[in-house]
């Protein structure tokens, strides 16, 4: 064999493994940030946190540098990594808005009132499922299947949830709004244009339970 040839081969041999070493290298990176992120602001406060801090810290900013930035984001690696592999699915958001009886916005959250820390880890786990509304809202029929109207009666049931912690605001009803995340693309990136645009998908209404009233007492 010619030694050009051999020299190439190898050469090839080493660029990919340095390539597949960089490439893990920033997951390692990501991992550790996002596991000290979440270890530290949403079960422990920050004080006495610092030696991890610090380490989340270096870790943003080795993987926020301009080209390793676009570089992970393109390979999907910021997206955050759970149990089994990536998460590459769409991000959903629900937006709660508190209307009145002439439909003028009172109030408005994207959080149902959570009773512990734990809840918002839940809570985030359950936007995954929308990810099954998408295909069933592309449809023509209006025929819905039992896990469609199960998804309904969720967001029916938090907004239920929020005109009863809010009772204070005099509201009619509620109109939730599923939103999908559109992320992105790497043109915009590199133009430094990195906020998401929300498209909205379905408005769901949610009307407020009856307020009681009393009977004023008659003096006899």
């Amino acid at each position: 064999m010619p030694l050009p040839v051999t020299l190439f081969k190898k050469c090839r041999r080493k660029i990919s493994l340095a390539l597949l070493s960089f490439h893990f290298l920033l997951i390692l990176l990501v991992s550790i940030s996002s596991t000290i992120r979440g270890y530290t602001t949403l079960y422990h406060h920050p004080k006495g946190k610092e030696p991890l801090l610090t380490v989340a810290r270096y870790c943003h900013v080795l993987t926020t540098t301009p080209g390793i930035l676009q570089y992970i984001s393109v390979s999907g690696i910021d997206a955050g990594y759970g149990y089994f592999a990536p998460n590459v699915a769409s991000g959903y958001v629900v937006h709660f808005v508190l209307k009145d009886k002439n439909r003028q916005p009172l109030y408005d959250t994207y959080f149902p009132p959570f009773k512990n820390a734990e809840s918002m880890i839940r809570y985030v786990a359950l936007m995954g499922c929308f990810q099954d509304k998408l295909p069933a809202l592309q449809q023509e029929n209006t025929c819905q299947s039992l896990y469609i109207r199960y998804l309904n009666t969720l967001i029916k049931s938090m907004g239920q949830s929020i005109l009863a912690r809010y009772q204070h605001i005099p509201a009619d009803h509620l109109i939730a709004t599923l939103y999908l995340y559109e992320y992105p693309s790497l043109k915009d990136y590199i133009a430094e244009k990195t906020t998401p645009r929300l498209i909205a998908l379905e408005n769901i209404p949610v009307a407020a339970a009856p307020r009681p009233f009393s009977v004023p007492a008659v003096n006899r």
